[in-house]
């Protein structure tokens, strides 16, 4: 078997179940983007309320935080692939079912909440499933590289749906943008339907004996004895919380502070997700060469002194150009050290959780996440009642620089104190080999 450090993309490519995996991962992503922008388009016309569009987000969001650790329970002993196939022919179902009633006139607020529940309930579903399926198809070895793949891909994906969305939505109309989305989701199901795919047996042959509530607990109980998945959540809610600020904020800043329309937001996020396939391209390669919770510290130092840098480079007054460098150094350092950062985690979480609790983990990990970015938001709303856009940011960006700033210490005690241990464990093994050299010598 080829070492991690010969494992290229090539290699992983000419496996005919990964590049089924990858073409899934854009077409998924492509719908995704496509329908998150049209559906704001839809939210505003039909509501006309920016307080109804901050309802409708915060129901996307509550139902997968409480019901994603117990479907990864429920995930966990069942076939993965199937599970995909049936939520992703689902979820197409539920969104033409909307398409239908827009365009009968029968949509409302209420219905909007009422299929947005029942999407993000659906994709509770699909998101363990999707996430234990991907480490049973691929082996350790390749999992980093393909990791980087599947980023890179969804990257792509991203940068040509929010180019076309617009275009789509202006020339064809809100509700062929979302058919797409419909379509997208039935071409991913029919892709993963022809990978080649075994459920795997759990190591733990005990564990198909057991109940589903009993599987919860064990999950719960597997994450409260293993410090590394805890520091991985700590983590994942720490970045989203602390980048709140940045996503609820960001058109607010571009036009109060750099004084700049739609184009000037559109050609920074640009240069955001291009920076983003870059660190995408080393992540694997990071992973490899450097620990985890080193790299994870100092890509949040980094992210914390680009949200300072955004937050003040609108009201910087020193030359034409000097908005321009401050906002598009830091969207290259957000895309850059923040797809690093994403990458590496899930390569880390691969590398810790046993597969017989990828599902069950991984539901958790996503709740946590999931509930990070409304509770984020709603402090947000609450500070802008008193403060501006740029001072948020930029306490934000102090506060995520100083947060990581501080792991970045500890992860290097840490290193460290097992760099002396290791150390003190050679010197002694040597003393040993030594005594015992002589011992030998005299009894001979």
């Amino acid at each position: 078997m080829e070492t991690q450090g010969k494992i290229s993309y090539l290699t992983v490519l000419k496996q005919t179940n990964i590049r089924r995996l990858l073409i899934s991962s854009v077409i998924n992503r492509f719908g995704d983007c496509v329908d998150a922008i049209a559906f704001t388009w839809l939210v505003y016309q039909i509501t006309g309320s920016a307080t109804w569009t901050a309802v409708i987000f915060a129901m996307n969001q509550l139902p997968g935080v409480v019901l994603l650790p117990f479907a990864g329970a429920w995930v966990e002993s069942r076939n993965k692939k199937k599970i995909i196939v049936y939520t992703d022919f689902i979820r197409g179902l539920i969104i033409a079912g909307f398409v239908c009633l827009f365009f009968l006139g029968k949509a409302n607020p209420y219905l909007m909440i009422l299929f947005t529940v029942l999407i993000t309930t659906v994709e509770s579903i699909n998101q363990p499933a999707e996430s234990a399926f991907v480490r049973e198809l691929v082996c350790r070895e390749y999992y980093p590289t393909v990791q980087s793949l599947r980023m890179v891909a969804g990257q792509m994906a991203t940068i040509m749906s929010t180019a076309s969305a617009g275009v789509i939505i202006a020339k064809l109309g809100v509700n062929v943008a979302m058919l797409i989305d419909v379509a997208t989701f039935y071409i991913c199901g029919f892709i993963i339907l022809f990978i080649q795919y075994q459920q795997r047996e759990f190591d733990d042959e005990s564990i198909n004996e057991q109940s589903y509530m009993t599987k919860l607990a064990e999950g719960l109980k597997y994450i409260k004895r293993k410090k590394m998945v805890i520091y991985l959540c700590v983590v994942a809610v720490a970045y989203n919380f602390f980048l709140s600020p940045y996503n609820c904020l960001l058109t607010p800043h571009i036009i109060d502070f750099y004084k700049r329309d739609a184009d000037f937001q559109s050609f920074c996020l640009s240069w955001n997700w291009t920076a983003a396939i870059v660190g995408s391209l080393i992540v694997a390669k990071v992973a490899k060469k450097y620990r985890f919770k080193i790299v994870n510290a100092i890509s949040g130092v980094f992210i914390g002194a680009a949200l300072v840098l955004f937050a003040i480079g609108g009201s910087v007054g020193v030359g034409r150009l000097s908005p321009f460098v401050f906002a598009l150094t830091s969207m290259v350092l957000i895309g850059t050290f923040g797809s690093i950062t994403s990458g590496v985690l899930n390569i880390e979480f691969a590398t810790n959780v046993e597969q017989d609790y990828v599902a069950r983990v991984s539901s958790v990990f996503n709740a946590f996440a999931c509930a990070s970015m409304p509770i984020g938001s709603g402090i947000v709303s609450l500070f802008t009642l008193k403060f501006n856009s740029l001072q948020i940011i930029e306490f934000s960006g102090i506060a995520c620089g100083m947060f990581f700033g501080g792991l970045l210490v500890l992860a290097y005690i840490e290193k460290n104190k097992e760099k002396n241990y290791a150390t003190s464990i050679t010197r002694e093994y040597q003393i040993m080999q030594k005594e015992n050299g002589v011992n030998s010598g005299a009894v001979g």
